[in-house]
């Protein structure tokens, strides 16, 4: 996994040369960790300055990685990891912190289908990575206020079964961090109880 959302997106030629890399050592998937880095041209601010993918560029990618015999798979975040995302206008209705969409909102729905149809168009790969970790703070703001108290574990199930109905909508197989599942079902709020 490419990590494209830390202050620096790999550029095309320096990604075919990882690929080149890693076919050498026999690899034969990646992917390209992508919070808001890649061009979705229904929400123009998306990724706005922060050196995103267009979608050519990411299908020049994909095409590179398959004649090196390696699947490429979209890693795109659809809960939290979304702050610089969310400072904009268009995200006002559907956010809940900071960093965290607002779960059971329908627009937020919509941008999810939008960011995974987009994320997904350029690779031939019918797998896609759809983040949903370190949501420390899900439920804890607009949804409390709209809702009132729930449990994370519950909003957690709440958002994936609707991010796992847009995936298979488009033909998609998904796949997640597990962090906020264990985070939710400990008595301390922490990865690991040490204490039974």
């Amino acid at each position: 996994m490419v990590d494209n959302s830390r202050n620096a997106v790999l550029k095309v030629e320096g990604t075919k040369k990882l690929l080149r890399h890693m076919a050498r050592l026999g690899l034969n998937l990646a992917m390209l960790y992508n919070e808001d880095t890649y061009e979705v041209k229904e929400y123009l601010y998306f990724g706005y300055l922060r050196g995103r993918y267009t979608e050519d560029e990411l299908k020049e990618i994909d095409n590179y990685a398959f004649d090196l015999g390696i699947e490429m798979v979209p890693c795109i975040q659809t809960l939290a990891h979304l702050t610089l995302a969310l400072q904009y206008e268009y995200a006002q209705d559907m956010r809940d912190t900071r960093d965290n969409l607002l779960v059971g909102e329908p627009k937020t729905y919509e941008f999810i289908d939008t960011l995974i149809e987009t994320a997904s168009r350029p690779f031939r790969s019918k797998r896609i990575h759809i983040g949903m970790d370190e949501a420390h703070d899900v439920g804890l703001g607009a949804y409390r206020r709209k809702n009132g108290f729930k449990d994370q574990f519950s909003i957690m199930n709440e958002h994936l079964k609707e991010v796992v109905s847009i995936t298979q909508k488009h033909g998609l197989e998904p796949m997640m961090w597990s962090d906020m599942y264990y985070r939710a079902g400990s008595s301390t709020g922490n990865y690991y109880d040490l204490q039974p």
